[in-house]
Order: C-alpha cells, then structure tokens, then sequence
C-alpha cells in the first residue's frame, strides 16, 4: 500500500512538474516572440524614417536648386508612402491575430479573384504580367476575411515573380497560386512568420513580410490552411479547403 502511495505520489508530480514546464515554456515562447516582432517593426520603422531624414537634410542644403529640391521632395513622399503602407499592414497584421466575429456568405471564388484582378489591371500591364485562372468553385465564408487573404497572397506572387505570368489555380478542395523565382528559397517553412522574408529580399525595402502572416492568420479564423512551397524556383502558395 505503501509503495502504490509513492507511485502515486510520483505520478502525480512528475504530471504537475510537466504541466508546469510547459506553461512556463509557452510564457517563454509568447515572450520571445512579441520580443521578435517588436524588434522588426523597430528595424522596418526605422529605414524608412532614415532614409526620409537624410533627404530633409539634403533638401535644406538645396533650397535654391529647384531640380535638386524636387527630386529630394520626391523622395521624402516616398519614404512616408512606404512607413504608411507598413503600418497600415502592422495594423491588419494585428487585427488578423485578435478573435475575429465571422460573417459567412456565399461567393463564388473565380469571381472575387476576376475583379481583384481588374482592379489592378494598370498595375500588372506597367509590369507586362499576366494572370492565367483556371478552374471556378463556390464556398460560404467570411467574405472580407477571404479577400484580404487571397489578394495578399496574389500581391505576393506579383511582386516577386521572375516570369511574366502568374497561375492561379480553382477546386472545390484548394486554391493555389503560384508563380516563379529566380532561386528556390531555404528558409520557405518560415515565410508565414511575421517580418520574415525571402532570402534574397533580407535588409531590402521591398515589403514587411506581413503578407503571408495575415493571410494564414485569416484562413485559420476561416478553418483553412495555408501551405507555402518553393520547388525547382516555383513558388506555391495553396489554400487547403
């Protein structure tokens, strides 16, 4: 009776020794990561804003030159546009992580994507791209949480394709999107990690490397899964139904 008394007693603190472990391992790991986080916002906050410093600064010294002034002008409103659309993306990054109310209704996805398309037609023929949809399939789920996922993963491909066209491909199963890069990316499997970018955008001020945190961020609302592939320098992003 004894020894199944200290067997007991055993168990149970090894069971509470675990739960404890974890708990604190779990505080450990929400730290660290609002710590990672919070240091490359800092760090993409930071570019912008010194770069639009060193312009005031050349700008001041050229006041009489009205070419020189223009251009330095130019480049300051570009560095605001730039901060502007990081923080509007940090904000949709933030709200993509709260508990979301969802409002189901039903849509069909070819559609949705054809007037996404349309809306940046000027943009994809500046850039001489293409989209080539193939397949249709209609599904019920929050619309606006749906959108914002599958034109964050488009924009993705579109800024960073190396062909001129990009596949988007419909089933009533998954949704893919894919288009080609000028090498096959390491660190793909971190891609949905906020602030991480591909291996050859780091230190570049080509994005936040929110895009495709928001977008798996609202398909997990949705009961969605996102999967990201980099094979042969063909990108895939694949929304599993």
């Amino acid at each position: 009776i004894i020894s199944a008394a200290v067997i007991i007693v055993l168990l149970v603190s090894v069971v509470l020794a675990t739960i404890l472990y974890f708990n604190k391992k779990n505080i450990y790991n929400i730290f660290e990561y609002r710590k990672k986080t919070t240091n490359a916002m800092a760090h993409d906050l930071k570019t912008p804003l010194a770069i639009a410093s060193l312009y005031v600064a050349n700008l001041k010294e050229n006041l009489n030159d009205p070419e020189k002034s223009s251009k330095h002008a130019d480049e300051i409103d570009d560095s605001i546009s730039y901060m502007n659309k990081l923080v509007n993306n940090i904000l949709e990054f933030s709200n993509s992580e709260s508990d979301t109310a969802i409002k189901k209704e039903s849509l069909d996805i070819r559609t949705e994507i054809n007037n996404y398309i349309s809306s940046i037609e000027a943009n994809l023929q500046s850039r001489q791209l293409s989209v080539a949809i193939s397949g249709d399939a209609k599904i019920t789920t929050d619309k606006k949480l749906w959108n914002q996922a599958i034109t964050n993963l488009i924009d993705n491909a579109i800024k960073y394709t190396s062909a001129p066209s990009i596949d988007i491909n419909i089933t009533d199963k998954e949704v893919s999107i894919s288009n080609s890069v000028e090498s096959d990316i390491s660190n793909v499997s971190d891609l949905k990690e906020p602030f991480v970018k591909g291996d050859s955008e780091r230190g570049e001020n080509t994005g936040s490397g929110l895009g495709l945190s928001i977008a798996d961020n609202n398909l997990k609302h949705l009961g969605y899964k996102l999967d990201v592939s980099c094979v042969d320098k063909k990108f895939i992003a694949k929304i599993k139904m």
